[in-house]
């Protein structure tokens, strides 16, 4: 977008121009971070709340056949027992993707397209 190099990349910090951009809106704790933070437990949470009110097999890519929900409820399960089983419990190797994609593609075929 015609921004240099150096703008984006300075003195050893990524996105530099952005974090410019941000100072005094993000906090400095966050602004300033070199490392990338973990949303897995608040994505479990979500989903949790999502699926109170619309469980798996009332998602639209399940009722089209493009998901099997009980392959993503396994999943889901795994990572919810895991979330509430304490730090000393190794996270399961399934990664939870597959189980955040569905739901934010339910979202978008009920918002977007209407389905």
């Amino acid at each position: 977008m015609g921004a240099s190099g150096d703008a984006l990349h300075h003195g050893g910090t990524t996105k530099y121009l952005l974090r410019q951009a941000m100072a005094g809106t993000l906090p400095e704790s966050i602004r300033k971070r070199t490392g990338k933070t973990d949303i897995t437990l608040p994505l479990i949470d979500a989903v949790d709340t999502y699926l109170s009110h619309r469980p798996f097999s009332a998602m639209q890519p399940v009722r089209l056949g493009w998901i099997d929900a009980g392959v993503l409820a396994d999943i889901h399960t795994s990572h919810r027992n895991w979330h509430g089983g304490g730090d000393d419990k190794a996270m399961p190797s399934m990664p939870y993707a597959p189980v955040w994609n569905l739901v934010a593609v339910d979202i978008w075929l009920e918002h977007a397209v209407g389905l």
